[in-house]
């Protein structure tokens, strides 16, 4: 799937999802992060380890913060001009739509080492994780839809 197809579903499911926000502020973060997907694994990654704040300051560009209240289990991601509030289950509705839409595609059969710094619970009982994948992300007439195989 390319770049312009990745914003068009992207766009289609925050519409469908996030109807009461502003669409074109989730759209360019969204776009943002899909293009920047260590930081976007790193917010993943503070959201399982229950990180305060985090930062990023790419060569080119503003720089994007996010922070977690976990009082209220919200969190603000800011960018320029651009803040938005979102509870940590919407954030995590928001996170999975930009890896579903411009995530990587790994070829079914790939085994795929689990970073266990992601799920501290197990990181504690294990000492590494591998899975295989067995679906893959397709487009069957301008809809995205999962394939199980």
């Amino acid at each position: 799937m390319n770049n312009m197809e990745a914003s068009e579903h992207f766009e289609k499911i925050l519409k469908m999802e996030f109807g009461e926000y502003n669409l074109k502020d989730l759209m360019m973060l969204g776009e943002f992060l899909g293009r920047k997907l260590s930081f976007f694994r790193q917010i993943y990654k503070a959201y399982h380890t229950k990180e305060v704040n985090l930062e990023m300051t790419p060569k080119l560009g503003a720089p994007i913060k996010v922070s977690f209240i976990w009082e209220t289990k919200e969190v603000i991601i800011t960018r320029q001009k651009v803040e938005i509030k979102l509870t940590i289950d919407l954030l995590l509705k928001y996170l999975g739509a930009i890896d579903l839409c411009f995530g990587d595609v790994l070829p079914v059969g790939s085994v795929v080492e689990i970073d266990l710094s992601y799920f501290p619970e197990l990181g504690k009982s294990m000492s590494q994780a591998k899975v295989i994948i067995v679906g893959q992300k397709v487009t069957l007439s301008n809809e995205l839809v999962l394939c199980k195989v």
